[in-house]
């Protein structure tokens, strides 16, 4: 876990994901989202990113923080 001011662009790197025992190599079909839990409060963002030799790298606009707190990254696989 790493802290960070709220405003300030955060840039994830996930190395070397694999779906089903297979290197990721398209972006088709996923869908990354940020989210934090805050009492009655859900709060669910959708992140663009890119896939970059089996890499997924993705920027959180600082623009689009809101709140401070822990978040979870989630990473769905033909998402409904």
């Amino acid at each position: 876990m790493k802290n960070s001011r709220l405003g300030k662009d955060i840039t994830f790197l996930w190395k070397g994901l694999k779906i089903n025992g297979e290197p990721i190599v398209s972006k088709e079909n996923l869908t990354l989202e940020i989210h934090k839990s805050t009492g009655r409060c859900v709060c669910c963002v959708k992140l663009q990113y890119d896939v970059i030799d089996g890499n997924l790298v993705a920027t959180w606009l600082g623009v689009n923080q809101k709140e401070i707190g822990e978040y979870d990254l989630t990473l769905w696989v033909n998402k409904g």
